[in-house]
């Protein structure tokens, strides 16, 4: 199963990527990712995240 998908803003649509919607994006992207807080982020924070991450692999 494919996870990837492209994200429409104009549309407001999720379209999952596949090799005929790849053909229709350039090669330059942007992610944007969630800023992490400014504070000092404790060890159970780290393993409750790398958890998380192994979960959706």
């Amino acid at each position: 199963m494919n996870r990837y998908e492209i994200f429409a803003p104009e549309q407001m649509q999720r379209i999952p990527l596949n090799a005929n919607t790849a053909q229709l994006i350039s090669s330059v992207a942007y992610v944007f990712y969630q800023l992490f807080p400014k504070k000092v982020l404790k060890a159970d924070f780290w393993m409750r995240l790398s958890a998380a991450i192994a979960q959706t692999s």
